[in-house]
């Protein structure tokens, strides 16, 4: 009678911890298992895809129809064998589960479902815990109910589930879902992949670092052999479709594209970066976005962008720039751009998303080796780090000191077509891009700009009046022609062709400093300075 008065307290005591777990869980709604990071697609100027954009979730979402039904299987075979008969959570399988852990003593055995699993990925977490499981139970039961009345029928409800599922599921390499993991390991959409690439994915699910084909393919070989398996015991596939499955070298047809990952080099080009940051401008300017938000939204929100890019004419660029032969020869010296973020630990901070207390850094220099590289980041780790001062971030950049970039726009439009912000294998995202970040003097084109342009508009000039290319002082600057001489009456037009110096000041002179300064701001150029109202302006030597 006592062990069954016992038996009883402590059954009722479970009973009471179940449901106290169960009060205390809020419901979901449909949209609290979706996922809420997308891969973003960037395309060229003929609507092809040219890359890809994503933060730490690289996924781009696929309906059921569009994946095989021997992808759907592999998953549901490896998984989740009993996904289509079960409401929620599998009996069978969690009586299973109690029998194995009492025999290891341990907690390892958990029967998760698929549905289960969805809801633990997008919405609870990974803790091994009895409280998070019992939620997770009850969850799920609650989401299958949910969906068959929403969609009219069990079939229809799972179909969804399969289907949100394969688009969260981890892949290694920060791949989530099917059709990024397809993209990445063999270079192809899912709706194309073999029964053998198929169960080759699902393999991974389980462990992604364990089981991720390019890294781990011994491992991920005998899981795959293992889901095939369990297919063909299900119903799923034939003897014969195994077989073929089991013989096809999967590891051969490998692309894994993603770049830095596997060889340090940079994933986007400097055209694509220039891009990037030219839209998170417009998006703070004409929506009112933060930084933070703007680029969240690039890097997270599934957009599809079009650019001017020419792919053909960005590969020539490209294939140049890394081509030392079309250079004259560098003298061996190194630019050092280090960048380098960091906290006063001493200043309060409201949560971890504050970063009031940070303060960013960037200091180059020139060096002669990669031993003085070290030596550099190293002395200014010491002048900005101490007890106080920790790092956050930091980001060494080393190039050859013989520097170039390039632009090629279509003067009809305006359109950027191709564009390359440095010599050399771009190091990496997020360099220094000299095409769009480094301020020049603008040479010559400044002639049109600051004088002819300005002199025409207002009615001072007309393409054939004439200036006289004579010797001319201007305080103690006596302006002279490139070619070393002077040539007397000479049209507008003419200036412009032979680009004369001369011709150039004096038109500046009659615009006067203050309107030419005013027409070049309305022009786009966003630098200038009140010290650039002077006539050597007209010539393109701004400070």
């Amino acid at each position: 009678m006592l062990v069954v008065l016992v038996g009883f307290a402590v059954a009722g005591a479970g009973l009471g911890t179940v449901f106290g777990i169960l009060q205390s869980t809020d419901m979901l709604n449909t949209s609290d298992v979706m996922p809420q990071s997308y891969t973003s697609i960037v395309y060229d100027d003929a609507g092809t895809e040219v890359d890809k954009l994503h933060g730490k979730e690289n996924r781009e979402y696929v309906n059921l129809d569009e994946i095989p039904l021997h992808m759907q299987h592999a998953v549901v075979a490896i998984e989740d064998e009993r996904f289509y008969e079960h409401g929620g959570i599998d009996m069978r399988g969690i009586f299973r589960a109690l029998v194995e852990n009492i025999k290891t003593k341990s907690f390892l055995q958990g029967a998760s479902t698929i549905t289960q699993q969805l809801i633990k990925n997008e919405v609870l977490t990974n803790e091994k815990s009895i409280v998070r499981k019992v939620k997770e139970q009850f969850l799920a039961l609650n989401l299958e109910d949910t969906l068959e009345k929403q969609l009219g029928s069990k079939e229809a409800a799972k179909d969804y589930i399969l289907e949100l599922y394969l688009n969260t599921i981890a892949l290694s390499h920060g791949l989530n879902g099917v059709e990024a993991a397809s993209q990445y390991y063999f270079g192809k959409h899912v709706s194309d992949l073999t029964l053998a690439e198929s169960a080759c994915i699902a393999s991974i699910t389980n462990n992604p670092s364990l089981y991720a084909p390019d890294s781990q393919p011994e491992n991920n070989k005998k899981r795959q052999t293992l889901v095939l398996d369990k297919m063909l015991e299900l119903g799923y596939i034939t003897q014969e479709e195994h077989d073929e499955a089991l013989a096809e070298d999967v590891y051969a047809n490998l692309v894994c594209t993603n770049q830095e990952e596997s060889t340090g080099v940079a994933n986007h080009n400097y055209f694509v970066e220039a891009m990037i940051d030219q839209l998170a401008e417009d998006l703070q300017e004409e929506l009112g976005y933060t930084s933070a938000q703007a680029y969240k939204m690039i890097y997270n929100n599934g957009l599809e962008i079009h650019t001017t890019m020419n792919t053909e004419m960005q590969a020539i660029l490209d294939e140049t720039f890394t081509d030392d032969s079309m250079f004259p020869p560098s003298d061996g010296t190194l630019d050092v751009t280090y960048l380098i973020s960091v906290a006063d630990t001493s200043k309060p901070v409201s949560g971890p998303d504050d970063t009031s207390n940070q303060s960013h850094y960037e200091r180059k220099t020139t060096v002669t080796s990669e031993d003085e590289v070290d030596a550099f980041v190293e002395s200014v780790k010491d002048e900005l780090l101490d007890d106080t001062h920790q790092l956050v971030l930091d980001k060494v950049t080393v190039s050859k000191s013989l520097q170039s970039a390039m632009v090629i726009m279509d003067q009809s439009n305006g359109q950027v077509k191709a564009l390359v912000g440095g010599r050399g294998q771009k190091p990496g995202d997020s360099v220094f891009n000299r095409a769009t970040q480094g301020l020049r003097q603008q040479g010559s084109a400044m002639k049109i700009l600051a004088s002819y342009a300005p002199a025409i508009d207002t009615g001072l000039l007309m393409p054939g009046s004439i200036i006289v290319d004579e010797p001319v002082t201007y305080g103690s600057w006596s302006p002279k022609n490139w070619q070393g001489r002077f040539f007397g009456p000479l049209t507008v037009r003419e200036g412009i062709r032979d680009s004369m110096n001369v011709l150039a000041v004096k038109a500046f002179m009659m615009v006067g400093a203050e309107t030419s300064f005013e027409y070049m701001k309305s022009m786009g150029l966003e630098h200038l300075v009140e010290e650039d109202k002077a006539a050597t302006t007209a010539l393109g030597g701004l400070t």
